[in-house]
Formats: C-alpha cells, structure tokens, sequence
C-alpha cells in the first residue's frame, strides 16, 4: 500500500471573518476500490453507494476520489 503525507486546513469564520485556522499534517494510506470493497466487507459493513466527485458523480476508472458510503450489516 502507497502513503501520500497529506495536509488538512479546518477555517472557522465568523461574518465573513476567518477566526481561527487548523492545519493538521498526515499520512494517508492509498488503496483501490477492490481492497476497499473487501476490507469493508471482512469488517462487516457492505456498500450502499460510491461517487467519484464531491458532485455525487457515479466514479470512473481512473478516478483519483472514491467516496464509499458503508453501513453496518444488520444494522
């Protein structure tokens, strides 16, 4: 599995004005949709949708997004 150290910045604004600012420093793993599928699966949830773009798009190959919406079984 590839990692990519990613950056996450959290701005809060109050009327238009930036009031407090987060930056938070990580590592994410990379992996395909078919080892999401089956972690996901051994972990008892199942796939209930997945878009390709922040615009719920149906996800093509070569996407570099995937968003999985997952549910507990029998939950």
């Amino acid at each position: 599995m590839a990692t990519k150290q990613v950056l996450l910045v959290f701005e809060i604004y109050e009327s238009s004005k930036l009031v407090e600012k987060i930056e938070q420093k990580s590592f994410a793993g990379i992996i395909d949709r078919d080892n999401v599928h089956r972690l996901l699966g051994q972990t008892g949830f199942e796939v209930r949708a997945e878009f390709g773009s922040y615009e719920f798009k149906k996800p093509k190959q070569g996407d570099e997004l995937l968003i999985v919406e997952a549910v507990k079984k029998g939950g």
